[in-house]
């Protein structure tokens, strides 16, 4: 579900996961069984969601580090943009569409973190995805930002000059969310 945030919202978003992401830590505390918990973390359903429901531990990881890095990029990449439309969770569409104080679409925006952006071609699929799809308005831009240990040097193809590619190390990153 896309679900739309003021830049001033943004920080509350950041709140919400970090909460999340602290309730699953107590439900994790009560476990000391590593099988259990392995079974836990993979299967059940151990803390919640920000839509409020409960889900596997790997899912929230994954669904945390997105919102919490969309929240980076509105914040470090579009600190002008007055609102922006999220895909949070199992959403379809642009992770993040950036628009301005008109109400006019000035970004669409893939976001991932990963231990190495290469793992499963992943930066390359979400540029190849930005590169070939119909933007949403003339003059919009599309841009890739990620998160992860490395940079991520992808071989130019065609039509590649079309995708902005943002990197923040991860480093960077983690101490953001600390703040």
């Amino acid at each position: 579900m896309c679900q739309k945030f003021r830049q001033d919202e943004i920080q509350l978003l950041k709140q919400k996961v970090l909460k999340m992401m602290d309730s699953a830590m107590d439900e994790i505390r009560k476990t000391h069984d590593s099988i259990e918990l392995f079974k836990e973390m993979k299967f059940g359903q151990l803390g919640f969601t920000t839509e409020g429901r409960r889900d596997n531990i790997i899912e929230q990881v994954n669904q945390s580090f997105t919102i919490l890095m969309s929240c980076f990029v509105a914040k470090h990449y579009f600190p002008e943009a007055t609102y922006f439309s999220f895909a949070l969770g199992n959403s379809s569409g642009r992770d993040m569409t950036v628009y301005d104080y008109n109400d006019k679409v000035i970004a669409e925006v893939e976001i991932f973190t990963a231990v190495k952006a290469n793992n499963n071609g992943k930066l390359r699929k979400d540029v190849n995805r930005l590169r070939d799809a119909k933007t949403i308005a003339d003059g919009c831009r599309r841009v890739v930002c990620y998160s992860a240990q490395k940079e991520c040097k992808m071989k130019h193809m065609p039509g590649d000059e079309k995708v902005e590619v943002k990197y923040w190390p991860l480093k960077v990153f983690m101490s953001w969310i600390r703040k």
